[in-house]
């Protein structure tokens, strides 16, 4: 779902006629999920319940343009759940660093 978003604002900055020069990084911390949206050639050998695996309107976008870059992270240095998750309280010290707020 936030692939979506980020493309809608892809969308919006092309309509005032701004055209970003770099590719815009996805962080993500599902190998598999990389796998597939990066790969060629691919065989899903699992049943991911978060990976339509019929539609993979994602993964065309990702290879046939070269504006998005979908990169595993680890979960430790997912920036994003901070923003999706209750975290204790070292994890959310992590968090703070990760989004370089920590003075």
């Amino acid at each position: 779902a936030g692939i979506k978003y980020l493309i809608a604002y892809q969308r919006l900055l092309q309509q005032i006629q701004y055209f970003p020069t770099a590719s815009t990084p996805v962080l993500c911390d599902n190998l598999q999920t990389v796998r597939i949206v990066n790969n060629q050639d691919y065989y899903v050998t699992t049943k991911l319940r978060h990976v339509d695996v019929q539609q993979h309107w994602l993964r065309e976008r990702i290879q046939t343009s070269q504006d998005l870059q979908v990169i595993w992270v680890p979960t430790a240095e997912q920036p994003a759940d901070g923003l999706t998750k209750l975290l204790p309280a070292p994890q959310h010290r992590r968090f703070i660093e990760l989004l370089r707020l920590d003075f």
